[in-house]
């Protein structure tokens, strides 16, 4: 559709990843409180919401962080009823092929890809790279 995508890794046990969910579907403000946000980052929900963006959320593990159980369509599930936001797709990532690919060290681990399908921002540490790029300034 000519627009760049978001692609997320999360987990349900993960506080910074419902922090953002939060942030993108109620616009609650405790993700601010995180020392890796930047007040910069505060157009991306207006983005996504808009359409301008696309995010999709690859869950790799549900609520159980102890027995790193694998996401089912039931986490899915819960999850989008906590958070139901029509913008943001939410697969489980039943089998951590997402994750095993990127191998994240820190959630949310977000991703860009260009309108081309072209990775352009790859991390797998959280979610500064992508929404720097994605905030900032036009020369």
């Amino acid at each position: 559709h000519g627009k760049m995508i978001l692609i997320e890794l999360s987990a349900a046990w993960c506080s910074p990843c419902n922090d953002l969910a939060s942030w993108l579907t109620h616009n609650d403000q405790k993700i601010t409180k995180n020392p890796w946000w930047k007040d910069q980052y505060l157009p991306i929900r207006e983005m996504i919401e808009s359409g301008e963006i696309f995010l999709v959320n690859f869950m790799f593990e549900g609520k159980d962080k102890a027995n790193k159980v694998t996401a089912t369509p039931d986490d899915v599930a819960s999850w989008y009823k906590k958070y139901p936001d029509p913008n943001v797709p939410i697969l489980a990532d039943e089998y951590k092929f997402m994750y095993n690919w990127v191998k994240p060290t820190a959630f949310p681990c977000i991703l860009l890809i260009d309108e081309n399908m072209q990775l352009i921002k790859y991390t797998n540490r959280g979610l500064n790279d992508a929404f720097l790029y994605l905030t900032k300034p036009i020369d």
